[in-house]
């Protein structure tokens, strides 16, 4: 069996790193997108609920 030289293995372990923080950044992206798009449909749920309290309290004004 061929034991790797000092190179080889300096080679092999960068790139293991390397694909190890491609992997850590992509997921803290797709975290931060799903995140942010949770947010957004909070906001939009709070908003619509408003809307929809603002619109039955016209509609038992008018009676």
């Amino acid at each position: 069996m061929k034991l790797p030289t000092d190179k080889y293995f300096n080679k092999y372990l960068l790139f293991h790193f390397g694909l190890l923080v491609l992997a850590v950044v992509l997921l803290v992206v797709v975290c931060f997108f799903l995140w942010k798009q949770i947010n957004l449909q909070s906001v939009v749920d709070d908003s619509l609920q408003t809307q929809i309290t603002n619109l039955q309290n016209q509609a038992i004004k008018q009676r």
